[in-house]
């Protein structure tokens, strides 16, 4: 495929590409895209009308200096991350990226917006794989004109913005350690974010080329703090790693499987709205008239604090927030999952933990942080612990202190 030596060459072959190829690129060293910017303003990503359906190479090296700026920020959709829609059969694989905000200041944006570290949306009948991609950093977004009127949408992952209308998505050994900070916020906007993921959404439209849908995560984590200041009418909902899983009218069946997962960052939310939702691993699951089956299992909340201001327990949950499911159009499984059990939801520790021994309800398992420390809590074998593979996952943090101290990290 074509090799890429640095930010000119990325641009030239890549970001300057402007259409939805399939060629195939590799990373022949770590670039720097600090300062380059297309004849718009916006950062050198992959921005074609139709995705890129190629397969890019990593090799191993990183990305900096990506600066997810506005650019143009007056149109009605907005997409932003280092790649705005993957093609069919697109692969990325093996690379780490780091991306901020122009001088690590908010940035204002106006209409419906994705906004992501690696990938902003995926919205056509895809399959598509990532693994072994990382991303860190800080993604900081201020008030939201919405100069065009009505309801819209703010989506904000530190890995990923949303995936809609695909085929299949398969995400396998992944991380985002990036802070999410939204401020500002005072119209009737719909504010969703995600340490991993902001939205999983299947609606509206022809479910013949979708359904069923397939959307797996395995041996992924989130380490990122979310933070978010909303008034007025607006709402927000804020999950450690996916922030909603949502599947509407048209859509057909859509499955769901997380599996080996863990998030460990805070989330501190200020929403007036009472349908603002919290959770230390999946905010709000919602099935409206067609089938969505979610599973998440063998996964982490290990976060310290959860908020929600003003306090309301009924929407901020210590593992996952879902509607009650209905036999005919939705089932979720949550199994063998665990939490923090001295996390801090709205000032306050979860009690009840005789309620959920083997991991099956929001709150999840509860855990001490001693026990979250020690890896046999990780890699035995379920039901006595996560059964996590320790050739995938790194352990040695977990008996370091101070600075030197870090959750399980992918090898």
């Amino acid at each position: 495929g074509n090799r890429i030596y640095d930010a000119n060459s990325f641009y030239t072959l890549l970001g300057g590409a402007g259409g939805g190829v399939t060629e195939n690129y590799s990373l022949a060293c770590d670039i720097d895209l600090a300062g380059y910017t297309d004849s718009a303003g916006d950062p050198i990503t992959w921005q074609g009308p139709s995705g890129y359906g190629g397969h890019f190479y990593g090799n191993g090296y990183t990305i900096s200096g990506l600066e997810l700026n506005s650019g143009d920020a007056s149109q009605a959709i907005k997409k932003m991350a280092l790649f705005q829609s993957l093609g069919d059969g697109a692969v990325l694989e093996n690379f780490n990226l780091e991306v901020s905000t122009p001088n690590n200041q908010p940035i204002t944006l106006d209409g419906t917006i994705y906004f992501g570290g690696v990938l902003a949306t995926v919205n056509d009948p895809v399959t598509i794989t990532i693994r072994k991609v990382g991303v860190k950093g800080e993604l900081k977004i201020a008030e939201k004109k919405n100069t065009y009127g009505g309801g819209r949408a703010m989506l904000i992952g530190g890995f990923f913005g949303e995936a809609s209308r695909f085929r299949e998505i398969h995400i396998e050994e992944c991380y985002s350690a990036v802070n999410i900070t939204l401020s500002s916020v005072t119209d009737n906007s719909v504010c969703v974010a995600g340490g991993f993921l902001a939205r999983q959404w299947q609606g509206n439209y022809d479910s013949t080329q979708y359904s069923p849908g397939v959307f797996n995560f395995v041996n992924c984590y989130s380490s990122g703090n979310i933070t978010g200041t909303v008034s007025g009418t607006a709402s927000f909902t804020a999950g450690g790693f996916i922030g909603d899983m949502r599947c509407k009218t048209g859509s057909g069946i859509t499955n769901v499987t997380i599996d080996n997962c863990y998030t460990s960052g805070n989330i501190q939310v200020n929403a007036p709205a009472q349908n603002s939702r919290i959770a230390g691993f999946a905010a709000y699951v919602f099935n409206n008239e067609d089938m969505l089956n979610v599973t998440i299992k063998n996964s982490a909340a290990i976060n310290t604090d959860i908020s929600l201001n003003p306090s309301n327990d009924a929407f901020a949950k210590r593992f996952a927030s879902h509607d009650a499911p209905t036999a005919e159009h939705f089932a979720i499984t949550l199994q063998n999952n665990i939490a923090n059990n001295a996390m801090l939801i709205n000032n306050a520790v979860y009690t009840d933990d005789s309620n959920d021994l083997t991991g099956t309800t929001v709150q999840g398992k509860g855990v001490p942080p001693d026990g979250l420390k020690v890896p046999a809590t990780w890699t035995t074998a379920a039901p006595g612990g996560l059964g996590w593979d320790p050739a995938i996952w790194d352990f040695d943090g977990l008996s370091k202190s101070g600075s030197a101290f870090y959750w399980p990290r992918l090898r």
